[in-house]
C-alpha cells in the first residue's frame, strides 16, 4: 500500500518550502503542519506506508513531526506565537513518552529547521534592539536560550548571546 495522496502533498508542502529550500516559497509552517497531521490521521488504520514517506530526504514524516514537536514545545505559551494547535495535532500523533528530545539525525535536522523558523522573527527583534542598544538584561537571557537557533554566521548576535567569548577572531 502507498501513503495517501493527501500525507504526499503535505508533507513535499512543507519539504519544498523556504523551509527547507533556500528557493523554496515562504508558508505557514503551523497551518502546514495541522495539515499534515490531519493526512496522517485520515490515513487508513490499516496502512502504516505513510512512516516512509520522505526516507530519500533528510527526514521521513515521523521524523518531521517528532523533531517538529520538540521545536514547538518551546514555544508553547510563549506569547509570540500560536503554537498551539500544531503542537497539539502532533501529539494526537505522536506521544513522547520517556524520551526527553529529538532522537537520530532526522528529528534532529527537523528540530533545527523548525526551531531555527519559529526563532527567526523574535531573533530579529531582539537583533533590533541590540543595536538599539536597549535590550533589557531578560532579553539577553532570553538570546542565550536561543543560541542553538542563531546561524553560525551571525556574528552580531551570536556575540551578544555570549557564544564567541574567548574564541579567536
Amino acid at each position: 500500500m502507498e501513503a495517501t495522496k493527501q500525507t504526499i502533498e503535505a508533507f513535499e508542502r512543507i519539504t519544498e518550502s523556504s523551509l527547507c529550500r533556500i528557493d523554496g516559497p515562504d508558508i505557514d509552517l503551523l497551518a502546514a503542519i495541522v495539515d499534515l497531521c490531519e493526512a496522517v490521521e485520515n490515513e487508513d488504520g490499516d496502512n502504516d506506508a505513510w512512516i516512509y514517506v520522505g526516507e530519500d530526504s533528510e527526514f521521513t514524516v515521523p521524523d518531521f513531526l517528532i523533531g517538529a514537536y520538540w521545536a514547538l514545545e518551546g514555544w508553547t505559551g510563549d506569547g509570540y506565537h500560536d503554537t498551539n494547535a500544531a503542537y497539539y495535532a502532533i501529539g494526537g500523533i505522536y506521544s513522547p513518552g520517556m524520551v526527553a528530545g529529538p532522537e537520530g539525525s532526522g528529528e534532529e535536522w527537523a528540530y533545527q529547521v523548525v526551531g531555527r523558523y519559529m526563532a527567526r522573527p523574535r531573533l530579529e527583534h531582539l537583533r533590533a534592539e541590540l543595536r538599539a542598544k536597549r535590550l533589557p538584561y531578560g532579553d539577553c537571557d532570553e538570546l542565550e536560550g536561543l543560541a542553538e537557533f542563531i546561524d553560525e554566521d551571525d556574528f552580531e548576535l551570536l556575540e551578544a548571546a555570549g557564544e564567541l567569548e574567548g574564541e579567536d577572531e
